[in-house]
């Protein structure tokens, strides 16, 4: 795979590519870039604290983790010797006008990567909810569940049981041809809960 490492790292773009294209190599490329400043605005070198990574899975999570902290370890050891066998990072070497500052930025890099941010979508949203929850006039404590079907099954189970125990029985009839099981009454609850405006009393 070659790589342009001339390539400006400014605005948005949407790149679609199949399993097995090398995706993960080419985001631990991206990310040594930001990290060194190349084709950043200004040329400014990013902390792993002010780069944002989001995938889809916690297994996907880890191993990106894993793989992006790799390839820095790979990038500055060979800038400390000079050399690298990794074609990407022999071009960051070969670019490199202040090597010795490049190096402080990858020990930096290495230094604080347990701050790196980076997350599940899930994870990320929950982490927005908590450092912003003053402002959007949220409550402190609250929480994302990583499994809301499961929460909507539960609150249905219990309407069903309370609401079908306590009603005459052509109500109950009524309410049996409308919701006959808790999962069409889950079915029906789940647009509802989706309405920010709504309020349950």
């Amino acid at each position: 795979m070659s790589f342009d490492h001339t390539l400006l790292l400014r605005e948005q773009h949407l790149i679609e590519a199949s399993a097995g294209t090398g995706k993960t190599h080419l985001i631990t490329t991206l990310y040594l870039r930001l990290i060194l400043g190349r084709g950043t605005p200004e040329g400014i070198a990013h902390r792993v604290q002010n780069i944002l990574v989001v995938t889809f899975t916690i297994a996907a999570t880890q191993e990106l983790k894993n793989r992006i902290r790799s390839r820095i370890k790979l990038a500055h050891d060979a800038f400390k010797q000079g050399a690298s066998q990794d074609a990407e990072i022999s071009g960051l070497i070969a670019a490199s006008a202040h090597p010795e500052q490049d190096l402080e930025y990858l020990k930096r890099a290495l230094l604080w990567f347990d701050e790196a941010k980076i997350f599940t979508i899930h994870g990320f949203c929950a982490r927005v909810i908590q450092d912003t929850s003053f402002e959007a006039g949220l409550l402190f404590e609250q929480r994302l569940d990583a499994h809301p079907h499961d929460a909507l099954t539960r609150a249905a189970q219990d309407v069903f049981r309370n609401l079908m125990s306590g009603l005459p029985p052509l109500e109950e009839a009524l309410a049996l041809s409308l919701w006959p099981t808790p999962d069409v009454l889950a079915s029906a609850m789940a647009p509802l809960i989706r309405v920010p405006q709504l309020h349950f009393s």
